[in-house]
């Protein structure tokens, strides 16, 4: 089963963005395509820690184990890692 990341960077304040973003996703060819991508995702404001899962696993199209964890904590925030 192949391990999909997504490194999410959280929106500091309301008018910041969280950043969702694939690791490792370029090193494989797109299904029907002869290129590779990531793929990243901005998104206006702070999300919950349900969302930030639902994103992910959007991100991911459940096509393997996924791993996503948070990116430059902030003072208050610790690093967050999950997956399924």
């Amino acid at each position: 089963m192949p391990i999909v990341h997504i490194a999410i960077w959280d929106a500091k304040s309301d008018d910041d963005l969280t950043i969702l973003h694939t690791l490792g996703m370029s090193e494989k060819y797109m299904n029907n395509a002869d290129y590779l991508a990531e793929f990243c995702w901005h998104i206006r404001g702070k999300i919950s820690e349900d969302d930030k899962h639902h994103c992910s696993h959007f991100m991911a199209k459940k096509k393997g184990k996924l791993i996503y964890f948070l990116i430059a904590p902030t003072k208050t925030a610790k690093p967050v890692t999950g997956g399924s």
